[in-house]
């Protein structure tokens, strides 16, 4: 959608690990903002499922498709960048 390649490696738990200790090395050695967090590499590494059939069902609501909303939200920053 936003004309770019798919990563083909998945980064690996242990190098997320120290992806998130360079990182904070980086900001404190150079004040630079953090680009990787302990925090992100746990919600990075979680796995969340939830169910919405009951809001479906009482509230009468289809959810768009996941790759309608992505194509459509991809458009829109391509036009604004």
């Amino acid at each position: 959608s936003l004309n770019v390649k798919a990563p083909s490696k998945k980064a690996s738990s242990l190098l997320l690990q120290m992806g998130w200790r360079l990182d904070w090395l980086k900001h404190k050695l150079t004040g630079k903002r953090r680009r990787l967090s302990k925090q992100l590499v746990h919600t990075l590494n979680s796995k969340s499922v939830y169910d919405n059939t009951k809001l479906k069902t009482q509230l009468n609501y289809q959810f768009k498709p996941l790759e309608k909303s992505i194509k459509e939200v991809a458009g829109i920053f391509l036009k604004e960048h």
